[in-house]
């Protein structure tokens, strides 16, 4: 199995949150609105991923299943990305490793 590597990359200038004390009041008003509207314009990120394998281990002696080898990707800042292709080409295994939950 090959390392998997994934990134983020911030294209804002000022995405941390202050932890001044004058500013909380602001802070969780405009963290409030955001929740409160799924439109509302957000900070973005890049999401990349490269050399990303996963291997089905047989059972009852069958040979392992290559599921993914060496896929990359990047979804571009404030754009939407569709991961698309055949029954059983991998889309939901490969989001499930983005995910972390793989």
């Amino acid at each position: 199995m090959q390392d998997v590597e994934i990134g983020v990359n911030d294209d804002a200038t000022n995405h941390k949150l202050s932890h001044d004390n004058s500013n909380d009041a602001q802070t969780t008003a405009s963290a409030m609105s955001i929740r409160g509207d799924p439109f509302a314009e957000r900070d973005g990120k890049t999401l990349t991923w490269t050399n990303v394998d996963m291997t089905l281990a047989g059972k009852d002696g069958k040979d392992d299943r290559m599921l993914l080898e060496k896929v990359w990707g990047e979804v571009p800042v404030k754009q939407t990305t569709a991961i698309m292709g055949p029954s059983g080409a991998g889309k939901t295994s490969l989001l499930n490793i983005l995910a972390g939950r793989a």
